[in-house]
């Protein structure tokens, strides 16, 4: 129900700039103040309300702008016994005005979204659809103090979710993994310029999911090789091949690193022109199966000192020590003798075990040995 303003309603144009200022009037039976305008042009609404029946007694005022055109209503709880309401033309002369006042004698019936203020209102919506226009600021309140919705924790298809544009910050999510998260790297947009993937563990040939054919070839120039899980067939050409390197299961005959000599295969010999410095034959150890010692002096004795070291020194006990005489040679057959840790020979004048001086006559062998398996 409603009580009909008196005395605070207006029908004639204002000019620019004028006001309609309507008369005190008492609030007895109603519990809101209630003004709805109709103007051609923007108008400012003030309430007043007052202690006694005199403007000198003005306890409360309430003002808000309606624009042109525009059915406004504005309204304020009843908070003294008198009011009076004023009307500013803020724009140009009007070719039309209505202004009504009543006192409402129930608490807010048609209210008006705009009216709202955060000082005074607060809305609670059930269900149903609100239409927000205008410049304001919304707080949405009730999901754990914030109401932002995440594409991390919260039910939502991404389907649904408004365009993003501009610049959006991500440092404080964290970032997805192709390796580790639940992703389908289909739907996963394209990615532009440069991405550090310096945090993430690096993939792997040997226990990444990922097909071979779609990566590059592996190049000896620049790309490591894992034993436990590659091979590598060389048809043709050398490959460079520095520190130790283990072989086996296989024939080589001409394998070489820096002046030191690999394991000869059985069945295959190699010559070697010894002198009082030990020569390597292998840096690896080996089974000794044939030795032939050839002396191409004319005078003399010598002998030829067989270590199962690499890198031998007077030091080292040989293997075995075979006497040569000039101009003569020997062949001994033995029998897959093991060398633990190399094969090298030296040749010297004299049986002693540390003796180291020169031959008096150049000595040649060929060993037939196999490398440990």
């Amino acid at each position: 129900m409603v009580i009909h303003s008196i005395a605070n309603n207006s029908y004639v144009p204002l000019a620019s700039g004028a006001s309609f200022e309507g008369g005190i009037e008492v609030t007895t039976g109603g519990v809101s103040i209630c003004v709805s305008t109709f103007c051609s042009s923007e108008v400012k609404v003030i309430i007043k309300q007052y202690r006694q029946n005199a403007a000198s007694t003005l306890m409360h005022s309430n003002e808000e702008t309606v624009v042109a055109d525009t059915k406004g209503l504005v309204q304020t709880p009843v908070k003294s016994g008198f009011f009076s309401i004023k009307v500013e033309n803020l724009g140009a002369t009007m070719t039309f005005t209505n202004i009504t006042t009543v006192l409402q004698e129930t608490h807010y019936l048609n209210l008006d979204i705009r009216s709202l203020t955060s000082a005074r209102d607060s809305v609670t919506i059930a269900g149903g659809t609100i239409d927000i226009s205008g410049v304001q600021d919304v707080t949405v309140t009730g999901r754990s103090g914030t109401g932002y919705l995440s594409y991390l924790t919260d039910n939502v298809a991404v389907a649904t979710m408004p365009a993003i544009t501009g610049s959006v910050a991500v440092t404080s999510q964290p970032p997805l993994s192709y390796l580790t998260d639940n992703v389908a790297v289909a739907t996963m947009p394209p990615i532009t310029g440069t991405v550090a993937v310096s945090s993430m563990p690096f993939l792997s040939y040997l226990t990444s999911n990922i097909a071979v054919a779609t990566q590059p070839a592996l190049a000896f120039s620049t790309d490591k090789v894992d034993a436990t899980g590659s091979s590598v067939t060389i048809s043709s050409g050398s490959v460079g091949i520095t520190g130790s390197v283990a072989v086996t299961n296989a024939d080589i005959t001409s394998i070489k690193t820096n002046t030191a000599r690999f394991g000869l295969a059985i069945g295959s010999n190699y010559e070697e022109s010894v002198i009082n410095t030990a020569t390597n034959l292998s840096i690896t150890g080996g089974y000794l199966y044939n030795l032939s010692v050839y002396s191409a002096g004319t005078v003399g004795t010598n002998f030829l000192k067989v270590y199962g070291v690499a890198n031998a020194t007077v030091a080292d006990t040989p293997l075995l020590i075979v006497p040569i005489n000039h101009a003569s040679t020997v062949d001994l057959s033995l029998s897959g003798l093991k060398a633990l840790t190399g094969i090298s020979v030296r040749a010297t004048a004299t049986w002693a075990i540390a003796n180291n001086s020169a031959p008096t006559n150049q000595i040649s062998c060929n060993l037939t040995f196999s490398p440990l398996v």
